[in-house]
């Protein structure tokens, strides 16, 4: 095989005509449906396609690019190849400054300048889509979800021109409050899927009984890069973060949005507030990442409180945010609506001890209770209190084993997982093609 580059390209997208927006909308789902499964045959549509694999994604950060370097590695020994597309070029909350580093990969970008934010399609982005894969032509088209006009629209191209399609996803039953006319309308939307990759056995359940067949449920779509993360605890290595952190001694660390009504971080505040009083040893601080809409909230909370030893550093880019990781002494994730969790990945990976809710996909999959660490119930404060509790005062060698039990099962849930799942999803599709 031919050495890659290192270096990753980018690429914007060239509009042409296509349909509006308004042809996604819900109402137009039996009849979209029923007319992407008839006509010819999916393998006569096929003739012509190019061996490349889209992936589609809403914005692209590290974790991605790792997770489609893995697939670029895999497919490339059969003569295919991987092109990256993201919906925009950033999002508000995560400020990815995305990494050289993988394989040489495709990359576009249908809106470089734009942030993506919570809100609806532009209608050109709906357009753009069907013009870069007109010209790209693939064989195996991959969306992450289907809750977008744009990943609706390529689902829809592969059906129409024979490519495979692969849903990619972490939605799981208790993610959130759903209307019965809602999961009819994503039970119609998944007829045009050919397999899923999915991030743990909740999320599989989830599909498996929208009507997705069992056989064509595969793992691991939430992964993470593990070296990023997996330096040595306190190694001379904040040299290479972009910022130079202010760290405490001994801290729990939490990461996540800071989305009061799906990360819990107001409890998690207030349990620590009482983990502060409770502890039978000298306090650990709690440093808390990320930025989100709440975060001003969050702040005058712990400001009219006078909660101590809390500290809120911002969105951290990955290079800093192992750095934090490396010097905490367990990590904690306190969600109610947690489709998966990839922090959870990230800080086992750098040898964490972790307190999981029992809302997040990965606890069921990723936490072993009183191995690496412990689950709990997000809505009972006094719970994680106690478990904050039982981390600070146990001996050092307990939570150190805990770590390296947490190094140990991470470790087969890397990129290159993802890439194999991708790959047998994608052959038992083409090998059943009409």
């Amino acid at each position: 095989m031919v050495e890659m580059s290192l270096a990753v390209t980018k690429r914007k997208v060239i509009k042409e005509d296509a349909h509006s927006e308004s042809e996604y909308q819900v109402g137009r789902v039996a009849e979209v449906v029923d007319q992407e499964s008839s006509g010819v045959t999916r393998a006569e549509r096929a003739a012509g396609r190019n061996p490349a694999c889209v992936l589609f994604w809403r914005n692209i950060g590290p974790y991605h690019l790792a997770r489609a370097a893995a697939a670029q590695r895999w497919l490339a020994r059969r003569d295919e190849r991987v092109v990256l597309v993201e919906l925009a070029g950033r999002e508000k909350t995560r400020d990815w400054r995305v990494l050289d580093g993988g394989d040489r990969l495709e990359w576009h970008t249908l809106g470089p300048d734009v942030d993506l934010g919570h809100g609806r399609a532009k209608p050109h982005f709906v357009q753009e889509t069907k013009a870069l894969l007109n010209q790209l032509r693939p064989q195996t088209v991959a969306v992450a979800g289907y809750n977008r006009p744009e990943m609706l629209c390529a689902m829809k191209w592969a059906r129409r021109h024979g490519a495979t399609v692969i849903l990619m996803s972490e939605t799981k039953w208790d993610d959130r409050s759903r209307p019965w006319w809602k999961r009819i309308v994503t039970s119609r939307w998944l007829r045009l899927v050919d397999a899923v990759l999915v991030s743990g056995a909740a999320s599989g359940e989830y599909l498996v009984a929208l009507g997705v067949p069992r056989q064509k449920v595969f793992r691991q779509y939430g992964v993470v890069d593990n070296a990023l993360f997996a330096s040595p605890r306190r190694a001379p290595f904040p040299k290479q973060g972009d910022r130079k952190l202010d760290l405490p001694g001994e801290y729990f660390v939490a990461c996540s949005r800071l989305i009061e009504n799906r990360k819990n971080l107001k409890r998690l505040m207030l349990a620590y507030e009482a983990y502060r009083s409770t502890t039978k040893t000298k306090p650990w601080s709690l440093v808390v990442c990320g930025d989100g809409e709440d975060r001003v909230s969050l702040e005058a909370l712990v400001r009219e409180r006078g909660i101590e030893g809390v500290s809120m550093p911002g969105f951290l880019q990955v290079h800093d945010l192992a750095v934090c990781y490396a010097g905490a002494q367990c990590f904690v994730h306190a969600a109610t609506n947690e489709a998966w969790g990839l922090v959870v990945n990230e800080a086992m990976a750098a040898g964490l001890p972790v307190l999981v809710s029992r809302r997040c996909g990965c606890a069921y999959d990723l936490v072993r209770d009183g191995l690496n660490g412990y689950t709990f119930d997000p809505n009972d404060q006094t719970e994680l209190t106690r478990l904050m509790c039982r981390m600070s005062e146990m001996d050092a060698e307990s939570r150190t084993a805990m770590g390296d039990a947490s190094r140990r099962i991470v470790a087969d849930w890397g990129p290159d997982r993802f890439a194999e799942g991708l790959v047998q999803a994608i052959d038992s599709c083409q090998a059943g093609l009409p």
